[in-house]
């Protein structure tokens, strides 16, 4: 009996750790893309759980590769004209070009050893006043500069495809196709409200397709990345949030033009032109649901990470 205190004793130094390792986030240092260890370097070309069998884990991205960039060519012949214009598709492009650089550098630095080549060197340095990595694969590292971009587009990838799954289902969707109310005429003719009610009651729900094209777009995307994302166990930092940032503030900038030359909303949810106190919602959206997301997002990776650790890899 004198034994069961300590059994229990792990559960507040584990909850202390994570405390820590949650402060230790908003660390500026963290904010940089060379701050890695040489372990964790190698997640962004091979996955712990293909240890054996790297081939398998190069065949997953490039089965995503060539998934995404069909689709994402699809959807641009579909509507080559206001392709640009919808965050979704920008989405795409970004998932798209991450799965890209992802299953080149799995090829480049995760397959070099397997298929005999010289996989390029990594620079060990040890920064003044820090301590050397206590274990192996705890030395910090140079990563090359294509392995940094990786963690650029593997950071947006993972927010941005969130944020479009988040608000597409729970803003925008609406479960039935849009009616055309164009030839209804104006507000205020005559029989212009029973005109609308007729049209919405035969727009009624979408056909097969479109429920594929809607989860292809705004469901797949994360999915998939999350997929990669928990096959490799790359690291995860709160403060790359940073890369999102600026990929939205871009977005949110365009959306501004966009409306101001056209005189149209991209999306209901910012009719600027209709609603000018809706210029606030991306900024709104900016500082509370991005860092809450990114916050998520790095304890989803704490979790992932666990999982290895249980399972040994």
């Amino acid at each position: 009996m004198a034994d069961e205190p300590a059994k229990g004793a792990n559960a507040p130094s584990a909850c202390a750790s994570l405390c820590d390792s949650l402060k230790n986030e908003f660390s500026l240092d963290k904010a940089k893309l060379d701050n890695m260890t040489e372990k964790e370097y190698t997640f962004f070309a091979r996955s712990p759980w293909f240890k054996e069998h790297p081939w398998i884990f190069f065949a997953w991205r490039t089965f995503a590769l060539l998934f995404y960039f069909g689709f994402t060519f699809y959807v641009f012949l579909k509507d080559p004209q206001f392709f640009w214009v919808f965050l979704t598709h920008w989405q795409l492009l970004v998932v798209t070009a991450f799965f890209v650089h992802a299953t080149v550098c799995t090829w480049y630095y995760g397959l070099g050893t397997v298929i005999g080549e010289n996989v390029p060197d990594i620079e060990m340095k040890q920064r003044e006043g820090e301590p050397t990595g206590a274990g192996r694969g705890e030395e910090e590292v140079e990563p090359p500069a294509a392995i940094q971009r990786n963690w650029e587009l593997m950071n947006t990838a993972l927010l941005l495809s969130f944020f479009v799954f988040v608000l597409y289902w729970s803003l925008i969707y609406s479960g039935d196709e849009e009616a055309d109310i164009e030839h209804c005429g104006d507000e205020n003719d005559p029989g212009y409200d029973q005109c609308v009610e007729d049209a919405e009651a035969e727009a009624g729900p979408p056909p097969p397709e479109f429920w594929v094209e809607d989860i292809f777009a705004h469901a797949l995307p994360y999915l998939f990345v999350s997929i990669d994302f928990f096959l490799t166990g790359a690291p995860y930092r709160i403060l790359h949030v940073l890369h999102f940032w600026v990929f939205f503030l871009i977005y949110t900038f365009f959306t501004y033009i966009y409306t101001g030359i056209t005189g149209e909303a991209i999306y209901a949810i910012i009719d600027y032109a209709g609603n000018p106190i809706l210029y606030a919602v991306p900024w709104l959206l900016a500082f509370t649901f991005i860092p809450a997301s990114a916050v998520y997002t790095w304890f989803k990776w704490k979790a992932f990470r666990a999982i290895q650790a249980c399972a040994g890899v």
